[in-house]
C-alpha cells in the first residue's frame, strides 16, 4: 500500500508543479532574497529583481559609474496544501488498497457476497467524498519560476522568466454513480444486508446515528428495512465515521434513495469522483524602464511584459488509482491533445517614496487583464494584483526591517474558498558590506490573512557577495513543519507530519560599474 500512494502522491505532486496551475493566483514570490524575507520586497528590492517587485527602484539612487547587471540564475518552488487534503488522500488511499478495486467491490454487491468489512469501507468511502463540498478548500497548489541571463544597464533592463502555476482540485461524484445494488436490493431478506447478517452489526450507539438509520428506513421503502437501515448506519460508527455530519448524510441519504429506486445515475464503480489537474505555464519577456522625478527621492517605473501561456488540463479518476505505474506516461501523453497556447500582453506600473529612514512602495501589475485559452475549459484569467511596501533603515542601513501587503485578494478561480492576501515581514541583517565582501542574514515571516486555518509560513536565508559575484539562498516552511523539525515529503507518513508549505529559492547576479 505504502508504495502506491507514494506513486499516486508523487505523480499528483509532479503533475500539479510541472504541468498544472490555478490563475488569478497568491502573488509569487521571486528571488532568494524575497524568499528569505517573507516577501517583503516592494520597497526595498534591488538590481534586477526590482524589475518584477518595483521597477521605480531602478532610477532611485544610481551611481557615478555605468551599471551593468547580469543575472545568472534565478530558480525558486513553493507549494502548498490547504484544507487537509494530504489526510483525505492518505485516507482514500488506505481504503482503496484495502477493497482490492471497484469493479470487485460492485461485483460482490451484486452478488450479495460482500463482508462486513466492505460495508465499512462504503460508509469511509461516503465520508471522503462527502467531506468535499462546494465550499471546500482542500486544494494543492505550487508556483514554480526560472530566470537566466537578464540583464540591466542602469534604470533599464531586459529579462524573462518561465512561471509555472499548479492546482489540483478534488471533483467528488457524490449524487450519482452511487447506486450500491442495481437490483435495487439491500439483502435477500429484510434480515440481512447485502448477505450478512443484520445481526452482526447491531443497531446505532449514538442518538445522531439513530435518528440517521430512521430517515433512511423512510428512504428506502419497502427495499430497505428497518434492521438493515440500523446495520448501515451501525456500519458506519464501527468504521469511525461522525454519522452526525450533515454532509455525510446528506450523502448516504444519496445512495440509499438512488439504490432503492434503480435511479439511472450508475453504480459505485462508475464513480467519477477525482482531481482536476489545471495547468499554466507562462514564458515571459519583461522590458523595464524608470525615471526619477525628485532625485534620490521619487522615482515611477513600469514594465511592458509580452507572454506567451500554454494551459493543461487533466482529469484523473479514482479508478486510474489501480493504474498507478501507467499515470505519469498518460499525462505526459495528455499534454499534445490538451494543451492550448496563447500570447498575450500587459502592464506593470510602480512608484517608490524614500525619506531617507523610511521607504515606501507600491507596484500594480497585470494591469491590462490577461486570458489564456484552455481546451475543455473556460480558460485562465491573470488579474491586476496591487501590493504595497515599507521599509526602515537602521544602523547605517545594516539592519533592515521590511513590510509588504496585498492591496486586494488574489483569487484562485478553479479552488472555490480559496484565496490569498499576504502580510509579509522580513528582516536583513548585513554586518558586512563593503566593494569586495558581503554578507547578510535574512528572516522573515508571512500569513495569510483571509485563510485563517493556514498556518503562517517561516523564512530563512544568506547572502553571501564577493567582488561582482553575489549568491542568495532561502528556504521556507510552514509553523507546523518547523515544530515537528521534519521537512520530507515522504507520502507514506503519517499527513499530519507532511509540510502544508515549503519553499526554496537561489539567486545568482553579477554586478559591475564602469
Amino acid at each position: 500500500m505504502h508504495r502506491k500512494f507514494f506513486i499516486f502522491s508523487t505523480a499528483i505532486c509532479l503533475s500539479a508543479v510541472f504541468l498544472s496551475s490555478s490563475f488569478g493566483a497568491e502573488w509569487l514570490i521571486k528571488g532568494a532574497r524575497a524568499r528569505a524575507m517573507g516577501g517583503a520586497q516592494v520597497a526595498i528590492a534591488s538590481g534586477i529583481q526590482a524589475t518584477y517587485w518595483n521597477p521605480a527602484i531602478l532610477a532611485l539612487h544610481r551611481s557615478e559609474g555605468f551599471e551593468l547587471e547580469i543575472l545568472g540564475a534565478d530558480v525558486g518552488v513553493d507549494a502548498v496544501i490547504t484544507g487537509g487534503l494530504e489526510e483525505d488522500i492518505k485516507a482514500l488511499m488506505d481504503v482503496i488498497n484495502s477493497i482490492g478495486s471497484l469493479n470487485d467491490l460492485q461485483s460482490r454487491f451484486e452478488s450479495l457476497s460482500i463482508t462486513q468489512q466492505d460495508i465499512q469501507n462504503v460508509n469511509k468511502l461516503i465520508d471522503i467524498f462527502s467531506s468535499f463540498d462546494e465550499n471546500s478548500e482542500k486544494a494543492f497548489q505550487a508556483q514554480a519560476y526560472a530566470s537566466a541571463l537578464d540583464i540591466r544597464l542602469g534604470r533599464f533592463a531586459l529579462s524573462s522568466q518561465v512561471t509555472v502555476l499548479g492546482s489540483m482540485r478534488p471533483i467528488v461524484d457524490r449524487f450519482s454513480n452511487n447506486i450500491l445494488n442495481s437490483n435495487g436490493t439491500f439483502g435477500s431478506s429484510a434480515q440481512d444486508l447485502f448477505g450478512i447478517p443484520t445481526a452482526n452489526f447491531g443497531t446505532p450507539s449514538t442518538p445522531a446515528g439513530q435518528q440517521l438509520a430512521a430517515e433512511l428506513d423512510l428512504l428506502g421503502g419497502r427495499l430497505l428495512s428497518t434492521e438493515q437501515a440500523n446495520a448501515l448506519v451501525a456500519a458506519a460508527e464501527q468504521a469511525g465515521v461522525n454519522v452526525s455530519d450533515p454532509l455525510f448524510q446528506e450523502t448516504l441519504k444519496s445512495v440509499v434513495s438512488n439504490t432503492a429506486n434503480q435511479t439511472s445515475t450508475g453504480t459505485l464503480n462508475l464513480n467519477k469522483t477525482g482531481v482536476e489537474v489545471y495547468g499554466l505555464t507562462l514564458v515571459e519577456v519583461r522590458g523595464s524602464a524608470a525615471m526619477a522625478i525628485v532625485p534620490s527621492r521619487l522615482a515611477i517605473g513600469g514594465n511592458v511584459r509580452i507572454l506567451q501561456g500554454l494551459t493543461f488540463r487533466r482529469f484523473v479518476s479514482l479508478q486510474e488509482v489501480n493504474k498507478l505505474d501507467a499515470l505519469p506516461q498518460q499525462i505526459r501523453e495528455d499534454l499534445a491533445d490538451q494543451r492550448k497556447e496563447t500570447v498575450q500582453f500587459t502592464l506593470d506600473l510602480s512608484a517608490i517614496l524614500d525619506l531617507g529612514i523610511l521607504r515606501v512602495g507600491a507596484i500594480g501589475k497585470n494591469l491590462i487583464p490577461v486570458f489564456f485559452k484552455a481546451k475543455n475549459s473556460p480558460g485562465y484569467e491573470l488579474k491586476p494584483q496591487f501590493r504595497l511596501g515599507a521599509a526602515l533603515f537602521l544602523l547605517d542601513k545594516m539592519l533592515t526591517l521590511a513590510v509588504d501587503i496585498d492591496v486586494l485578494p488574489n483569487d484562485v478561480e478553479n479552488i472555490p474558498k480559496l484565496d490569498a492576501q499576504m502580510l509579509a515581514f522580513g528582516a536583513e541583517f548585513a554586518p558586512i558590506n563593503n566593494a569586495f565582501l558581503y554578507v547578510a542574514l535574512r528572516a522573515g515571516v508571512y500569513k495569510n490573512l483571509i485563510e485563517s486555518e493556514q498556518d503562517e509560513v517561516w523564512s530563512v536565508g544568506v547572502g553571501l557577495g564577493i567582488g561582482p559575484l553575489m549568491l542568495d539562498v532561502a528556504f521556507a516552511a510552514d509553523r507546523g513543519a518547523i515544530e515537528n523539525g521534519d521537512f520530507s515529503l515522504d507520502y507514506t507518513k503519517d499527513p499530519k507530519d507532511i509540510p502544508t508549505r515549503l519553499g526554496l529559492s537561489a539567486t545568482l547576479t553579477l554586478q559591475f560599474t564602469f
